[in-house]
């Protein structure tokens, strides 16, 4: 396995960077930090990962507006790295996965244990630096992207 980067979009979308399938980066960043992501998470890359928006309308309210916002998000991480991607004249995969796809219908906090003491010592001090400068409040959204990662190179 070669380059992987996993995004997890949502108000603010957290990504994680795989090499060799090993954690060597994560972070926090918006929509204006987008064309600057595929620098952040390294270049060039072998495999994108995306979670895409789902509709849970049938056993609780969403806004559809919601829906539309992270389509949109998803629409952009993924035309970034295939810009950039095209100006190198390199090829990526690119997988699209729905929430209920990787985690089922676990809560944040139990997908977050059940995947992340997965990491190994080298991997938990690069999530832990990233975390430091995330505010505890959004926290969840890098951690959500590396457990992406992880079930996406079957750790």
């Amino acid at each position: 396995m070669g380059r992987l980067v996993s995004i997890d979009p949502g108000h603010d979308t957290g990504w994680a960077s795989w090499d060799s399938a090993r954690l060597v980066g994560c972070g926090l960043c918006h929509v204006k930090d987008y064309p600057e992501l595929p620098f952040r998470a390294g270049l060039p890359i072998d495999d994108l990962i995306v979670e895409v928006p789902q509709d849970y309308s049938s056993n609780r309210q969403v806004d559809p507006n919601d829906l539309i916002s992270l389509g949109y998000k998803v629409g952009a991480i993924v035309g970034v790295f295939t810009a950039y991607h095209h100006l190198m004249s390199r090829t990526f995969t690119c997988a699209r996965v729905f929430p209920r796809e990787w985690k089922g219908q676990l809560p944040k906090n139990i997908c977050h244990d059940r995947h992340l003491p997965k990491l190994d010592a080298r991997e938990k001090r690069v999530l832990q630096t990233a975390l430091a400068e995330v505010p505890n409040g959004k926290r969840h959204d890098v951690k959500d992207a590396v457990c992406l990662g992880l079930w996406r190179i079957k750790r």
